[in-house]
């Protein structure tokens, strides 16, 4: 979520990284981070939803701001299914050579593992899946609730401000499928 437009650009500066765990587009567990990037917050997402579930989920899907060997490596540690993108992903789709790493040889063995994986029938299910997962729940809420910013400040009263909105999310959904 952001902070106001400064440049008057049109573009909001990150000032918190909101991560979030979802299934058919209810959301299961929130995590907020000060990293304007996706990659170094997974290790303490994934605690988050440990501590709150006492387990771990099966199979993770990501896209490819998730895809570094630092956690891969966590995934694999934890026994999680890796369906997480890398950043050279779609290019070697389409060109049907994996890109390797001559200078980290351990990524280049990760990334063929997670090519193939990705490419499985259960591989391009999930991925599209996820695009119908959780990208509309960022859309509800900062396109159809107009949400662009936290009204409270500090990161406990951000987490307790995203907790609610994911309450009135999830109770919404469920009126809806009710």
């Amino acid at each position: 979520m952001s902070n106001e437009d400064h440049m008057r650009n049109g573009q909001l500066k990150a000032a918190y990284n909101l991560q979030i765990s979802t299934n058919k587009q209810f959301i299961l567990h929130y995590s907020i981070h000060p990293n304007p990037t996706d990659t170094k917050t997974l290790e303490s997402h994934l605690k988050g939803f440990e501590d709150s579930y006492h387990k771990v989920p099966k199979e993770l899907v990501a896209d490819a701001g998730y895809g570094s060997e630092e956690n891969y490596n966590l995934l694999k540690n934890k026994k999680i299914k890796s369906y997480v993108k890398y950043n050279y992903f779609r290019k070697d789709q389409k060109s049907g050579q994996i890109t390797t790493s001559q200078n980290n040889p351990k990524l280049a063995k990760i990334r063929e593992r997670v090519f193939k994986l990705l490419k499985t029938k259960k591989g391009i299910k999930l991925r599209k899946q996820r695009c119908h997962d959780v990208e509309p729940v960022f859309a509800e809420l900062k396109h159809n609730k107009n949400f662009k910013r936290f009204m409270l400040r500090g990161k406990t009263k951000v987490e307790v401000e995203i907790g609610i909105l994911a309450i009135a999310h999830n109770l919404k959904k469920m009126a809806k499928t009710a």
